[in-house]
This record gives structure tokens, sequence and C-alpha cells, in this order.
């Protein structure tokens, strides 16, 4: 058994860049553009600090940005803390 993070079931997903790969009331977004989406936002969250062990709290409601956020925050090797998208702030 080989280790697999994650973040891979994103990053090594067999979508061809252009083909449909997250679907929601929102939109869909194409595998490619989950894949660049999750990453710019990793980026984001590592100048931010964020690197293994460290809890990303995320509140987002239930669309693409959410799935998107969860890949981004596991890329950074951090540790995804979802919230209640309907809990007041």
């Amino acid at each position: 058994m080989t280790d697999v993070s994650l973040s891979a079931l994103l990053a090594e997903h067999p979508c061809a860049d252009d083909e449909p790969l997250l679907h929601a009331l929102d939109g869909t977004l194409s595998a490619g553009e989950a894949r660049a989406a999750a990453h710019a936002l990793a980026e984001e969250l590592g100048a931010l600090g964020v690197g293994p062990g460290i809890g990303v709290a995320v509140q987002r409601p239930n669309d693409t940005s959410f799935i998107v956020a969860m890949f981004a925050v596991w890329i950074a090797g951090g540790v995804f803390v979802p919230l209640n998208a309907r809990a007041p702030e």
C-alpha cells in the first residue's frame, strides 16, 4: 500500500483540464479551473503561514468554492476545519 495525500485526489484526478469536475448550483468548474484555483489559494495560505498541522477554519456556502478551499488547505499542508455556513458571524 502506498501513502496518498488527500490533495492528490484533485492533483492526480484522471480528468483532463477541460473536463467538468465540480458541479454545484452555482455552476461547474473544470478540472483545470479547480486545480488552478486550489493551487492559487494554497499559495495565499502558505504566504499567511499555513503549513503542516496548522488548522484553517473555512466558512463557505455549499458550492464549488467550498471544495476548492478544502483542497487548497490540504495542498498547503494544513488541517481543514469546516464551519457551518449558516452560523452567525
